[in-house]
């Protein structure tokens, strides 16, 4: 389970964030919450993805997976995040 608390921690800061803007925005449905997580998740992995595309590669571990992956990245982001969401909002019903 260790192995895997930065990717929890992660996940969890994504809904997080999405949470916060589905609330200001006044979004309470399930569908609008999807597409709001979905943006915020496009916005923030899109961010990273430029930041480390626009520099040389380096040794961490996010410049090397930005620089082979690329934008693809960030929808293979979207997808995933989008249905954690969806999996686990249908499991809390």
């Amino acid at each position: 389970m260790e192995e895997y608390a930065t990717d929890i921690f992660l996940v969890a800061v994504y809904f997080y964030i999405a949470s916060f803007f589905a609330k200001m925005l006044g979004i309470r449905d399930f569908k609008g919450r999807v597409v709001v997580l979905a943006i915020t998740t496009a916005l923030i992995s899109g961010t990273f993805c430029a930041y480390f595309v626009s520099r040389p590669v380096s040794a961490t571990f996010f410049s090397r997976w930005f620089h082979k992956a690329s934008w693809g990245a960030v929808l293979y982001d979207v997808i995933l995040l989008t249905l954690i969401y969806v999996v686990f909002e249908r499991l809390r019903q």
